[in-house]
């Protein structure tokens, strides 16, 4: 797994189409947790925003897939943190996980069907997972994920 610098493809992504979405999201997420809980995560946006992402994906990961860097012709939008529930090592899951990050450019990488297939929404980490609503900086900074991102962690060491 080679290091990826994210900064040198912008997001293509509609910013009408992330307000949206993140405008729904962050609605859904405002709700207390009981509530949430007997409700479903709208996520209509997401086929749209992936197809919209895809080829900028594409380009950011030089065409191979994020995690095994095999090529990909047109590969799977994946979203490094699972938008529903992340599951630790014991299979665990934590519904609440992390949904609002969708429709976020950086949480979005680009997979073979083999490596997306087998992450599904597993996203292990030592710890506790970060609050509900953080942004991906501030999730990154308090939490410790076990996954290797090629995109903020160095993969060579």
């Amino acid at each position: 797994m080679i290091r990826i610098d994210r900064s040198r493809t912008p997001s293509p992504l509609d910013p009408d189409l992330v307000a949206s979405a993140q405008a729904r999201l962050y609605e859904f997420y405002s709700r207390p947790s009981d509530v949430r809980r007997k409700q479903k995560l709208d996520l209509r946006d997401s086929d749209m925003i992936a197809q919209k992402a895809r080829q900028g994906l594409l380009e950011a990961f030089f065409g191979k897939c994020s995690y095994c860097e095999a090529a990909v012709v047109s590969g799977e939008v994946d979203r490094f943190r699972p938008n529903i529930d992340a599951s630790n090592l014991s299979g665990e899951g934590s519904p609440d996980h992390y949904g609002w990050l969708s429709a976020d450019w950086e949480n979005l990488y680009i997979a073979c069907p083999a490596c997306a297939r087998s992450k599904r929404s597993f996203f292990p980490i030592e710890g506790q997972r970060a609050e509900v609503l953080m942004p991906l900086e501030a999730v990154r900074r308090s939490e410790r994920a076990l996954l290797v991102d090629p995109c903020n962690d160095q993969p060579a060491k």
